[in-house]
């Protein structure tokens, strides 16, 4: 896990919501690959004025549902540059609800709508931790200076609903 003071005494806190899970295959929500995100951390940080007058190390937490995200984000912005910032990627790598997100079989049928379920049937110390997981980040996509998301889910929502409600900068 990353401590959130960690964070923000070296730069701009950037935050991805990269969901996976069923909205891979889900007819009614657009599908964004983890070069889309990068493009955008990428068109931000070369315009932002946090990245203008030094050189600083922007932090980039991603959030999702899939281990498979972090390896990617770490991918496009671990060497890239824009502005003056560089970029560090942190983020959860396996959590309980990326194990079970991405052991799902999203093929089958009639096993999409069951993900959800999967996190719900989860009881004693598994809940615990999933609920712990969910809450953390939401709390650091919360907490971005610069926030990249859909709100076609509710983490997403909550997320940028929190930001307002506290006056952070505003999602993207």
């Amino acid at each position: 896990r990353v401590g959130f003071s960690d964070a923000t005494t070296r730069g701009p806190l950037v935050a991805i919501h990269a969901r996976r899970g069923d909205k891979v295959v889900d007819a009614y929500n657009r599908y964004y690959t983890s070069r889309e995100y990068a493009e955008i951390v990428l068109n931000w940080a070369g315009k932002a004025k946090e990245c203008e007058d030094a050189e600083r190390e922007c932090i980039v937490y991603v959030a999702s549902d899939s281990a498979v995200v972090l390896g990617e984000m770490r991918n496009w912005l671990g060497s890239a540059r824009a502005g003056t910032c560089s970029f560090r990627v942190l983020g959860a790598e396996q959590s309980l609800t990326q194990r079970a997100s991405d052991t799902h079989r999203f093929d089958h049928r009639d096993e999409i709508q069951g993900m959800a379920g999967k996190v719900q049937l989860m009881k004693g110390d598994e809940a615990k931790e999933a609920a712990i997981d969910i809450l953390f980040d939401i709390y650091m996509l919360s907490r971005a200076n610069f926030l990249v998301g859909t709100l076609t889910s509710q983490i997403g929502r909550i997320a940028a609903g929190l930001k307002k409600a506290v006056g952070y900068p505003p999602a993207a």
